[in-house]
């Protein structure tokens, strides 16, 4: 039995701009969706079809995927548009293994190379939900890509399609406006891509926050020398023109409006009508993936999208970890730049031990925050002396620093190289949606060569060089660090 008890669960059924109905979770832990709705209807289907057909409900992989080719039988459209009309409105047709792109835009190699771009992107989306290739050879994505509304709604190719901003799927139909960069647009096409696939694969793309958290992610890309790689982390905003999530984050949680990983969850589809809803739902897939601890949970997860309780489900799986896995949410998002250096910056949360003599730790400057092993305790003060000196950089020359940093250059205020440390509580979360102690990290003390540190809350001592999170690669050396207990 776990601690803590959700409230909300939706779940979607369609594509970018979803038509989705909430639910409300019952005290079983299931949600509950008005009948006749389109959830209603596909999470009966599923329910039934599971009994059927022998599937458990805890799927193994080849059960998931079976159970969405007996949901996707009648649901997808593969009649392709009249040529003859289409000639006629100014429409021209490209088609690669996977995608049938109709277009008004003028012949071009960033437009034509659309549909080979596609096929490679569904490689990769096969790579990612563990599915073989073979299972989708003949799967066909019918969109359109729309310079003049007024020729495809006259060609009759709007026909199915809501109003929309930027981008719209369902089933195995796509839409998407043009866009005046070539990054943007084939952003769209492989976010948009993502929902069909799952549509096709696991008969429904799950709950709103998951549904976009996955086609942000694996939208985020970058396309060099004929490859594609989907998931990437965004050396800067040209890399990525008109995409703007990393801004979001971070103007929003200068603003105090950071979301937590649980209000992510809760995430209605309203929360879709702004750019904000796609940079949140981002940063949440893109952390659950990366990180090595919760990578596996969150990857299998997707055996169970036809399950009302999807996102409890997921949570659960997570829950031995939730305080940690927010602890490390809240350096993630307040240090969050173009070219973030994840792997450089996961910290580790081995609660601390009482210190009985002095420690001599060393702390690397190309390193985030760094566990002492120290637990320190709440109004008890500490002696902390750094020695050393190390490289904060080696271009356009070698900067280096001692542990009161340089004073040419500042980040987040405070000069770079700077030693910081901070006390993070180890007392865990009573409730998934409560404010974690990793508070603390947004707030740390400075130290330099020497301090006396008496902290406000009994934690783990850690320590940090401060720096840019996107500079860390070129940083060498290390400072010792020695933490003694005062009378």
């Amino acid at each position: 039995m776990t601690r803590f008890k959700k409230s909300l669960l939706v779940l979607g059924v369609s594509g970018c701009l979803l038509t989705c109905v909430c639910g409300v979770l019952s005290q079983e832990r299931r949600t509950v969706y008005p009948p006749g709705s389109a959830a209603h209807g596909l999470l009966g289907d599923a329910q039934r079809l599971r009994r059927e057909h022998n599937i458990s409900n805890s799927p193994t992989w080849e059960e998931a995927l079976r159970l969405g080719e007996l949901l996707r039988r009648n649901r997808f459209n593969h009649q392709t548009a009249d040529q003859e009309l289409l000639q006629t409105h100014g429409i021209r047709t490209l088609e690669g293994t996977n995608l049938v792109l109709y277009t008004d835009l003028k012949p071009s190699p960033e437009v034509d190379i659309l549909p080979q771009i596609f096929d490679l992107a569904v490689v990769e989306y096969c790579k990612h939900f563990h599915v073989e290739p073979r299972a989708v050879a003949s799967w066909k994505v019918i969109g359109s890509l729309i310079g003049d509304t007024a020729k495809f709604r006259q060609a009759g190719l709007l026909r199915d399609a809501p109003p929309f901003s930027n981008g719209y799927s369902i089933g195995n139909r796509l839409w998407l406006k043009d866009q005046k960069s070539d990054y943007y647009r084939r952003h769209l096409l492989i976010h948009e891509g993502v929902h069909a696939f799952m549509n096709y694969v696991f008969g429904t793309c799950g709950p709103p926050w998951y549904m976009e958290a996955m086609a942000e992610y694996l939208g985020t890309h970058r396309w060099q020398d004929g490859k594609l790689t989907l998931g990437i982390m965004p050396q800067s905003a040209e890399e990525t023109p008109l995409w703007g999530r990393i801004n979001l984050i971070r103007d929003d949680t200068a603003r105090g409006n950071r979301e937590l990983p649980d209000s992510i969850f809760r995430f209605e589809p309203a929360v879709y009508e702004t750019p904000r809803g796609y940079a949140w739902s981002w940063a949440a897939g893109y952390y659950l993936d990366q990180h090595p601890r919760y990578q596996e949970r969150f990857r299998q997860i997707n055996r169970q999208l036809t399950f009302p309780d999807f996102t409890q489900r997921l949570w659960e799986s997570l829950e031995p970890d939730w305080t940690e896995l927010n602890n490390g949410w809240m350096d993630f998002t307040r240090q969050l730049a173009y070219g973030y250096d994840f792997p450089q910056t996961l910290i580790d949360f081995t609660q601390g031990r009482s210190l009985t003599e002095p420690v001599t730790l060393i702390v690397r400057p190309e390193r985030g925050w760094q566990n002492s092993g120290i637990l320190v305790e709440e109004g008890k003060p500490y002696e902390i002396t750094a020695e050393g000196r190390f490289q904060l950089a080696d271009q356009p020359k070698i900067w280096d620093s001692e542990a009161d940093g340089v004073t040419v250059r500042y980040h987040d205020g405070r000069p770079l190289g700077l030693l910081l440390a901070a006390a993070v509580s180890d007392k865990k979360m009573s409730s998934p949606g409560e404010t974690p102690p990793g508070t603390a990290f947004d707030t740390p003390f400075r130290i330099g060569r020497h301090t006396v540190l008496t902290p406000s809350v009994t934690g783990t001592l850690y320590f940090r060089i401060n720096d840019f999170p996107n500079e860390l690669q070129d940083n060498r050396g290390e400072l010792k660090v020695i933490v003694r207990a005062m009378p």
